[in-house]
């Protein structure tokens, strides 16, 4: 064959391995964004934490096998006289074949475990994520005036999907910073409910602080944009909803929450028959047209914070966007 046919035939062959290699790479990446749930990820997770446990297992033996290959080969370069060198060279010879490909396997086991192992951390950053939360009192209290007890307040999540996923309420002290894990996927919004705890109530003017406290290159917090592809069913802004009224205008799944005795019950906290949705940043309005709250965002986090003493409500609903749709594993 000619050098230009050479060149020609490998330049060929290279050009199919890299195409192979897209086409793998594409494959695996759009498995990773048809992850739907949180249940997908959290299955996923399974998978590979049952996968690098197989290689972990296969790499163990391995060595194991790569020490008795050295053990053997040391005996028989101790044993090597002039009636065994020729059988004993051949013995030596296979065995160091042998441990080359060992050893080889080895290597391309830790990049494997290597790989797996990056992956189960994003996914498990994926799945759960820290937040710092903090709920100030600003209200102008008269001169000498003293709180008669330090309220408290129940705050949790639910992913709405099929099936909803309801995460564990936290409980949170007026003025203490409380980190809360908030889980969130690709597909579908993440649901924050706050309600005052036992006979707490929320005081006349407050903020709420929410503040990522991880990588910052793996989470964004957001509010939904109702204008949003994502958000098509939404049709109000930022405004408080009395119960009479929260079915014909939370436009979310039913299943995300129970209304009885005028009260309405999300991700297993009461959140009474007067309720703060937050859907985007901006004002929220109460029934007077009048400026109740405003919300901000940060590259970390966000802010409510309670601006009229007139208006009182009796629970807070917060919608984030979906936030990994971005996100890759490592290659």
């Amino acid at each position: 064959m000619k050098t230009k046919q050479k060149i020609i035939f490998w330049l060929s062959i290279v050009l199919i391995l890299l195409i192979i290699l897209a086409y793998l790479f594409i494959r695996y990446n759009k498995q990773i964004e048809t992850l739907s749930s949180l249940s997908d990820l959290k299955m996923k997770q399974k998978e590979l934490e049952e996968q690098l446990a197989k290689l972990n297992q296969q790499k163990i033996q391995l060595e194991n096998n790569v020490k008795n290959i050295l053990e053997i080969v040391t005996k028989l370069q101790q044993n090597m006289n002039l009636q065994t060198l020729g059988q004993n060279t051949i013995k030596i010879k296979n065995m160091n074949q042998s441990l080359l490909q060992k050893q080889n396997e080895i290597k391309m086991i830790d990049v494997k475990i290597d790989k797996t192992s990056k992956e189960i951390e994003i996914l498990k950053r994926i799945i759960a994520e820290p937040f710092d939360i903090i709920i100030n009192d600003i209200t102008n209290y008269p001169e000498g005036f003293v709180k008669p007890k330090k309220d408290s307040f129940i705050m949790n999540s639910i992913i709405t999907g099929m099936p909803d996923v309801v995460s564990n309420p936290t409980k949170l002290e007026l003025g203490n910073t409380e980190t809360v894990i908030i889980a969130n996927d690709s597909k579908t919004n993440t649901i924050l409910v706050v309600s005052p705890a036992n006979d707490s109530s929320f005081p006349t003017l407050f903020t709420i602080d929410i503040k990522y406290s991880g990588d910052i290159n793996m989470w964004r917090l957001s509010t939904a944009d109702k204008n949003r592809d994502f958000m098509p069913n939404y049709q109000y802004n930022n405004e408080i909803i009395e119960s009479k009224d929260f079915s014909s205008k939370f436009l979310h799944n039913k299943s995300t929450y129970e209304i009885g005795n005028k009260n309405i019950k999300m991700a297993n906290v009461n959140l009474g028959n007067k309720i703060m949705c937050v859907t985007t940043t901006g004002d929220v309005i109460d029934k007077n047209n009048n400026t109740y709250a405003k919300v901000e965002m940060s590259f970390k986090g966000m802010k409510i914070e309670f601006l009229n003493e007139k208006e009182t409500i009796s629970g807070i609903i917060i919608i984030l966007s979906p936030k990994i749709g971005t996100n890759q594993l490592p290659e």
